[in-house]
């Protein structure tokens, strides 16, 4: 896959996985005081209470780890990918870095029945802080792209701030900028039993960066932690992706071999792409 590709899985498949609950500001304020400050746009004041409450819960999140479902469905083609596996994210003020191994798959079309067993796999979607790595063990192939000279920590992945602008650092004020943002049912279950979840509707707006490859996003979050179990996006190719996550924790400090990428062998086919070569032309 080329890295615009990987904006798409990461940034949505990683799924808003930190969403909203990255919509914190990194900042050091008390995170038990509520935030006062106004929307960007009007909003109701119900939905500007939840983005509040979301961005005060997760104003101190250091470590999230979940199994993580990833679903992808190809409307025109009417082909259907199932990934399991799990998802590892650390930051400190001066660091992110995070992982996503995928150990099984299914892909069937939607007039098939799925398979009944997944296949086996071993392929992973990782950053260490400068480098981000796709490690497939299937295709024996490990591609890296430079993102960056120094290490990015979490405010240089704001909106419209980076080349992968991931949801590390995303302010209410950039979401509001970008989506039109509304409630859905607030009674959407998501996989983890007994859950209920606040639902969120995202419409990209047209002045905003999403409007030219995307549909629409829903996202829904965790009324016990304010924390995202499950999202949703679509696109104007006719992809359809969804994430899931379940067994939560975001309390436990994450070892760090989590991070780290198994060795390839000498068959592998291994890509490297510098930060100059990734800059945009002029």
């Amino acid at each position: 896959m080329k890295l615009k590709q990987y904006e798409v899985v990461l940034f949505f498949a990683l799924g808003l996985f930190l969403g909203l609950s990255t919509i914190c500001q990194a900042n050091d304020s008390d995170p038990n005081k509520p935030i006062s400050s106004p929307p960007a746009d009007p909003i109701n004041n119900e939905l500007n209470l939840l983005l509040d409450n979301i961005q005060k819960h997760c104003q101190e999140l250091k470590n999230f780890q979940a199994n993580m479902t990833l679903e992808q469905i190809e409307v025109f083609t009417d082909d259907v990918v199932l990934q399991t596996g799990q998802l590892y994210y650390q930051t400190t003020k001066e660091l992110v870095q995070f992982r996503i191994h995928f150990d099984s798959r299914k892909q069937w079309t939607l007039d098939e029945e799925p398979p009944a067993k997944p296949q086996k796999n071993d392929e992973d979607i990782a950053f260490n802080g400068t480098w981000l790595s796709h490690r497939n063990a299937r295709n024996k192939t490990l591609i890296r792209w430079e993102i960056s000279k120094e290490t990015m920590n979490k405010e240089a992945f704001r909106l419209g701030q980076s080349q992968i602008p991931l949801p590390f650092a995303i302010t209410k004020k950039d979401l509001l900028k970008h989506f039109e943002v509304s409630l859905g049912k607030e009674t959407e279950k998501s996989s983890e039993k007994k859950s209920l979840n606040y639902h969120l509707k995202m419409i990209p707006k047209k002045e905003g960066s999403f409007a030219d490859e995307y549909v629409q996003f829903e996202l829904w979050v965790s009324k016990e932690k304010y924390l995202p179990t499950q999202c949703r996006y679509e696109n104007h190719e006719g992809q359809i992706t969804t994430s899931s996550w379940t067994n939560i924790n975001n309390e436990k400090k994450i070892n760090a071999s989590k991070f780290k990428l198994k060795p390839t062998g000498a068959d592998w086919t291994i890509k490297e792409h510098t930060l100059s070569e990734n800059a945009p032309k002029k």
